[in-house]
C-alpha cells in the first residue's frame, strides 16, 4: 500500500491485531499498560505503544521501554519501510572482515560474518521485491538467496551476468521456490531451465547501464532493490549515485591475503563522508548503516 505522510501510532488489540491511528507529534501519550489490569484488554486498541514519523523513520518513540533488541530492530528497519523513498529503495549490503576482505581467494568463507549478520540479510531479503547479485558472487558462494531463516516471502532473484558465463547448475537456477532472473547485455542467453527468466539491457561506455536496468526491474513491478554482493556490483552501484542506503557489516577477523574491498568506497572510516552513519551490534559483529541520501537515486 502507500506509505503514510503524517504521523501516526499503532495499537495492538487483545486478539493480537495491529491498528493504525493518527498521532501528532507532541501529542498526548497513552496511558501506560498494567499487567494483570482489568480492563486491559478491553482498553488495548486504544493504547498506542509505538508513535511513528514516516517523514523521520528513525526518530520514532514508544509509550513504554522496549527490549533493547526490539528497540534496535525498529531503528535498522523502519526507515526501510517508511519515507518518502520507501516505495522506490535500493539498499546494498556487504560483509567483510576487519582487514577489508570480502573473502578469501578460493571462496570457502563466504560466511564470514557472524549468524545475526546472516539473519539480519535474510530479514533484508524480506522486506525487498527483489534480491540482485553479480555473476562472480553466484560462481564462487553459489547462494540460494530464499528467506529461509525467517518470516517473509523470498524476493526474486535478479542475477547480473552481462557475459551470459554462468552455468545452469547454480542454485538459483535450480531452485524453484523463488523467482530467478538473469540480466544480460544483449546477446542469448543458453544453457538455463526453462522457469528461469531472463531480460537484456543495453551497455553504456562503463558496462551495463545501471539506470536502465533499475527502470527494467520496476516496469516487472521490482521497485525495492536489496543488492546483497558482491563488492565489485555495489562500488558500480555506488559509484553511479543509485544506492539510496548501505550496510556494511564488518567482522573482528582478519583473513589476511584475499580480494580486498575497494577502499575509496566501502571502507568503514570513508562511510561518514558518504552520508549520516549509524553503528550497530549484531553479536561480535559491527553493522554500519548510511543514508546516502535522495539525491542519490
Amino acid at each position: 500500500g502507500t506509505t503514510p505522510r503524517e504521523p501516526f501510532q499503532l495499537s495492538v488489540d487483545g486478539r493480537g491485531r495491529v491498528r493504525m491511528h493518527p498521532g501528532p507529534p507532541g501529542g498526548r501519550e497513552p496511558r501506560s499498560l498494567r499487567s494483570g489490569s482489568r480492563d486491559r484488554q478491553c482498553d488495548y486498541a486504544q493504547q498506542a505503544f509505538l508513535e511513528l514519523r514516516p517523514q523521520q523513520p528513525e526518530k520514532w518513540s514508544a509509550s513504554e521501554p522496549l527490549a533493547p533488541e526490539a528497540a534496535q530492530l525498529l531503528s535498522l528497519f523502519l526507515p526501510l519501510v517508511l519515507g518518502p523513498t520507501a516505495s522506490f529503495l535500493v539498499v546494498a549490503h556487504l560483509g567483510q572482515s576487519a582487514d577489508g576482505h570480502a573473502a578469501t581467494f578460493s571462496g570457502s568463507d563466504k560466511f564470514i560474518t557472524g549468524s545475526e549478520d546472516i539473519r539480519h540479510t535474510h530479514r533484508l531479503r524480506a522486506l525487498f521485491d527483489a534480491v540482485l547479485v553479480g555473476a562472480s558472487t553466484v560462481a564462487i558462494d553459489d547462494p540460494l538467496l530464499t528467506t529461509r531463516l525467517v518470516s517473509g516471502p523470498s524476493p526474486v532473484r535478479v542475477v547480473l551476468d552481462p557475459h551470459a558465463r554462468l552455468c545452469p547448475g547454480h542454485q538459483v537456477f535450480r531452485d524453484r521456490n523463488a523467482r530467478t532472473l538473469v540480466v544480460t547485455e544483449p546477446r542469448r542467453m543458453l544453457g538455463l531451465p526453462r522457469h528461469v527468466e531472463h531480460t537484456q539491457v543495453a551497455c553504456g561506455p562503463d558496462g551495463m547501464d545501471l539506470r536502465l536496468l533499475l527502470a527494467a526491474l520496476r516496469r516487472r513491478g521490482l521497485s525495492r532493490i536489496f543488492i546483497e554482493g558482491g563488492a565489485l556490483t555495489i562500488s558500480h552501484f555506488l559509484r553511479a549515485q543509485l544506492l539510496h542506503r548501505l550496510q556494511l557489516t564488518v567482522a573482528p577477523v582478519h583473513l589476511g591475503p584475499g580480494p580486498a574491498l575497494p577502499q575509496h568506497a566501502l571502507s568503514p572510516n570513508r562511510l561518514p563522508d558518504l552520508g549520516h552513519t549509524r553503528r550497530f551490534m549484531l553479536g561480535a559483529d559491527t553493522l554500519f548503516d548510511t543514508a546516502l541520501g535522495e539525491r542519490l537515486a
